[in-house]
C-alpha cells in the first residue's frame, strides 16, 4: 500500500470527485496552478506525457522523465481552497510526494524569476488553518534540502487569500513577521501534506516585486522560463 493510500485509509479524506483519472497516477507529483503551466512542465520534464486528467479544466499529465522516473504533473487551480481540494484527491489516488510550483511576490530584495523554496510559513490562510486545527505545517526536510541544493533559496513565506496587488498593502506586517515572499497556495499544500503525512515542499519563482505601491510582473515569456527552471529544480530534488 502506498503512503497516499495509507493516509487515505487513516484519514477521512474527501472522495475523489473533481479529478477523473484517465490513467494510473505516478507517485511523485508536481502540482502547479494553471493548466497551461502543467502542460509546459509536462512537456519540459517528461517524454511523451499522457493526459491524466482534464475534468474541470484541471489538466494533468503522466509521463516518464529522461532518467526513466515516472512523474505526474497536475494543475490544482489558484488559491488555497482549490489547492487543498486537488491535493487531497491526489493523496487519495496514491501520491507519495508533492512539490508545488507557482509564482510568488517578493517582499524585499527579490529578483524577478528567482527561485525560492518555503522554509516555513509565516501566516497560514484560513483554509489551511482549518485543515491543521492549530498545528504548524512544515515542508519535508529532505525535499527542502534538495531544492536548496538545486538552487532555490529557502525563505519564510506568507500565504494570502487574495492576489498580489491588492495584498501588497500588508507588506509591512508580513515583513515584521519575517516573511520574504507571499504566495497563494503554499500553506494549503503544506497543510494537506502535514495532515496526510505525505512529504511535500513548495517551490516558488518570483513573478512580482513591489514598485510604488503596485507590482511589476514577469512577462509571459519570462514566466515560462522561470517555470521551466523551477521544474528542473523540482525534478532534481525528487531524483536525489
Amino acid at each position: 500500500m502506498s503512503a497516499g493510500e495509507q493516509a487515505a485509509s487513516r484519514l477521512d479524506l474527501p472522495r475523489v470527485r473533481h479529478l477523473e483519472p484517465q490513467t494510473a497516477l505516478a507517485a511523485d507529483v508536481i502540482v502547479t496552478d494553471d493548466p497551461r503551466a502543467a502542460l509546459v512542465l509536462a512537456q519540459a520534464l517528461c517524454r511523451r506525457p499522457r493526459m491524466f486528467n482534464h475534468a474541470r479544466g484541471l489538466w494533468g499529465y503522466v509521463g516518464t522523465t529522461a532518467a526513466g522516473r515516472p512523474l505526474t504533473v497536475q494543475s490544482v487551480g489558484i488559491g488555497s481552497a482549490s489547492v487543498a481540494t486537488v491535493c487531497c484527491e491526489l493523496v487519495a489516488l496514491g501520491a507519495q510526494r508533492l512539490v508545488g510550483i507557482w509564482g510568488c511576490a517578493g517582499l524585499t530584495h527579490a529578483v524577478p524569476g528567482e527561485l525560492m523554496t518555503v522554509a516555513r510559513l509565516v501566516t497560514p490562510d484560513p483554509v489551511s488553518s482549518t485543515i491543521l486545527d492549530g498545528c504548524e505545517p512544515r515542508p519535508d526536510a529532505r525535499l527542502l534540502e534538495q531544492l536548496a541544493r538545486a538552487g532555490a533559496k529557502p525563505v519564510p513565506c506568507a500565504t494570502s487569500p487574495l492576489p498580489f496587488e491588492p495584498t501588497l498593502a500588508n507588506r509591512g506586517a508580513w515583513l515584521e513577521r519575517g516573511a520574504r515572499v507571499v504566495d497563494l497556495g503554499a500553506a494549503a499544500l503544506l497543510a494537506v501534506a502535514s495532515w496526510t503525512r505525505v512529504p511535500a515542499a513548495a517551490l516558488l519563482f518570483v513573478e512580482a516585486v513591489p514598485a510604488d505601491g503596485a507590482a511589476e510582473l514577469l512577462s509571459a515569456s519570462e514566466r515560462e522560463r522561470a517555470l521551466e527552471a523551477a521544474g528542473q529544480a523540482a525534478l532534481a530534488a525528487l531524483a536525489a
